[in-house]
């Protein structure tokens, strides 16, 4: 049997517009899969400020036997004191997965609870559950193992927050890393 076929994809807008095989996830002020971060920068003006929230997921393909032991999360590169990255929580149930809302500046509380600030990495001890489905990544159906098909994850949301007193400027390059096991 042949590996599976994977890329990331995002989704924007209020009709859950999917872009597939998406190589960064740059957080910004404007809700576009397009790699313009530059031109819409996070202001933070004092107060602080929140990214759009960005809403990433896993695409297979291909002739594989099942998918299983998804793990995510934020690997390497810390970003300093002023910075915060929120997420989704981990999977342990279909009924976890989060639901597409369309993404917006504010603090999305409900959907972003989990702290993915900290450099972790520990697979699979630090890392969330991730799960798969013949669905796109909103659908129930969602399971930690999987058959062979076309298959989604559920969607790995996330969103940036920047502190009042955080310096103007590009921040670190983070990186965020989907494990998975497949036979």
């Amino acid at each position: 049997m042949c590996p599976a076929t994977f890329c990331f994809c995002e989704s924007n807008t209020v009709g859950e517009t999917l872009t597939a095989t998406q190589t960064q996830m740059n957080w910004k002020s404007n809700d576009t899969s397009a790699n313009d971060y530059a031109s819409n920068p996070i202001v933070a003006s004092g107060i602080g400020g929140t990214s759009v929230s960005k809403w990433i997921f896993g695409r297979f393909t291909g002739p594989f036997n099942n998918l299983l032991n998804g793990y995510w999360d934020h690997t390497s590169q810390g970003l300093g004191t002023s910075f915060t990255i929120k997420g989704a929580k981990s999977m342990t149930a279909d009924g976890d997965r989060a639901l597409f809302i369309t993404p917006g500046s504010s603090y999305n509380t409900a959907t972003m609870s989990t702290d993915y600030t900290p450099a972790n990495g520990t697979f699979p001890t630090s890392a969330k559950n991730v799960y798969f489905g013949a669905t796109g990544p909103a659908n129930s159906g969602k399971a930690s193992t999987i058959g062979a098909g076309t298959m989604y994850t559920n969607y790995l949301c996330t969103q940036f927050l920047v502190a009042s007193d955080a310096q103007p400027g590009d921040t670190s390059s983070a990186t965020f890393t989907l494990r998975y096991d497949e036979n």
